[in-house]
């Protein structure tokens, strides 16, 4: 298969192409699906932390969150390597399973351009509220604190920031998807197996993620007395 005829096909017929992809990997062209999808990933980044009221993002933030993307694809793809070595798989990590966990990518595409969209929508927080100066009392900087956890929870806890959440962990869980069928034929294990080597590190990955954000959140409340 040509390059555009395995993008199309990862969402027309995806076993046969990822079954094509196995047998002649082409490491650009992952590469490049990877990359377009760690730049989205840097947009969306810059949006959020323009919602955040964090200004404008540096340089060096917009590259580490390419970086981390593209450094998390092999690790991704180890990681489910493992899990199926666990459950009786007999394949190797090598470049045919690389190629073919790098082409789930594309299916995130939509679900992150539907969340970016979503998050637009998702007021701002008002970052004037809780601005803090070296003449502000102990007091005043308390409470400063604490209209700034207020302000995050509003933020996080808009329908439209949560909706935007869920559109992009249904992309991951799509992605997810695709990739068990290529741990299946990459490593040779049963349909049930490849399932659970990708979906039980996908889980842990999203209950962790959402954790850590509203965990954050309920530990400053606790913090600053709210």
């Amino acid at each position: 298969m040509k390059f555009v005829e395995r993008v199309m096909g990862m969402f027309t017929k995806p076993g046969e192409t990822i079954k094509d992809i196995l047998k002649e990997p082409r490491t650009e062209e992952p590469l490049v699906i990877v990359g377009v999808f760690a730049l989205l990933v840097m947009i969306s980044g810059y949006i959020s932390a323009g919602s955040l009221g964090g200004g404008s993002m540096t340089i060096l933030s917009l590259l580490i969150s390419v970086v981390v993307v593209l450094i998390g694809w092999p690790i991704a793809t180890g990681v489910v390597h493992v899990m199926a070595l666990f459950l009786g798989g007999q394949g190797k990590y090598n470049p045919e399973m690389l190629n073919a966990i790098g082409y789930t990518y594309i299916v995130k595409y939509i679900p992150m351009l539907i969340s970016m969209a979503i998050l637009f929508f998702v007021p701002a927080m008002n970052t004037a509220a809780f601005q803090v100066t070296p003449t502000m009392s102990q007091d005043q900087i308390m409470d400063a604190m604490r209209q700034m956890v207020t302000e995050m929870e509003r933020y996080y806890t808009n329908p439209l920031f949560i909706l935007s959440q869920v559109v992009m962990y249904l992309g991951l869980l799509w992605s997810c998807y695709l990739g068990s069928i290529a741990v299946q034929h990459g490593d040779n294990v049963s349909r049930t197996s490849s399932l659970i080597a990708v979906f039980v590190p996908a889980i842990f990955y999203i209950v962790l993620s959402v954790g850590m954000t509203f965990g954050s959140l309920i530990l400053m409340r606790t913090l600053y007395g709210l």
